[in-house]
């Protein structure tokens, strides 16, 4: 397939990397039917090519979304030409995001499109706080990873009533200490950040990193 060459790096670690995912089942998932609660087990591999969608539509290159896809086994999560993403999601702490699902279908009969904000408050998330979620994410999976070297992170930033204010992004060293080929985030749909990525990250990756890009 022509979407899995790789982009950058050491040859013969492309050649390896082919390898393994030649042996891997590579699909694209079908996504939920409007109004079905879309955070069911059942659609786990949607959200992770979904998140994976947002994050490169908002980078500075032409994406084909044929060419993203979910495999099994895992990680990763999902790949894109030569970038290999594993997909977590944060969110506001203690959030259960079911019990609102089955409220808005007890109530509407349907999923809503947005998060009910009744009193009308909202928060920013700049550049450097998204670092700092993705940092304090990042510790929980310190030893959960063999083939970190391996692996792009990519966060899902999914908080409610939060909104991105543009500022200054910090580089911060931090992130090549956790070993990982590179780390980004997506924030909502509409705001990718590279945060970083290692000599060995697909091109497009490194030629982003530490910045952040929206329509």
């Amino acid at each position: 397939h022509a979407g899995w060459g790789c982009d950058g790096g050491d040859p013969v670690v492309c050649v390896i990397e082919l390898l393994v995912l030649r042996q891997m089942k590579k699909f694209i998932p079908e996504g939920p039917t409007e109004g079905v609660d879309r955070f069911g087990r059942k659609f786990k591999n949607w959200r992770e090519w979904n998140n994976t969608k947002d994050f490169l539509s908002n980078l500075p290159i032409k994406v084909d979304y044929s060419d993203i896809f979910c495999v099994d086994p895992d990680p990763p999560d999902t790949v894109y030409k030569g970038a290999r993403f594993e997909v977590k999601e944060i969110m506001d702490e203690g959030r259960r995001r079911h019990d609102e699902v089955k409220k808005e279908i007890a109530k509407y009969g349907r999923t809503l499109p947005f998060v009910s904000n009744p009193n009308g408050l909202f928060y920013d998330i700049c550049p450097n706080d998204a670092a700092n979620m993705a940092i304090k994410e990042l510790e929980k999976y310190e030893n959960k990873y063999k083939e970190k070297s391996q692996i792009d992170f990519l966060f899902y930033i999914n908080k409610k009533h939060h909104f991105f204010l543009e500022g200054e992004l910090n580089k911060n060293p931090i992130f090549e200490n956790f070993g990982w080929r590179s780390v980004s985030c997506v924030i909502g749909s509409g705001t990718s950040i590279v945060f970083y990525a290692s000599p060995e990250a697909p091109d497009f990756l490194k030629l982003c990193a530490e910045q952040y890009f929206h329509p």
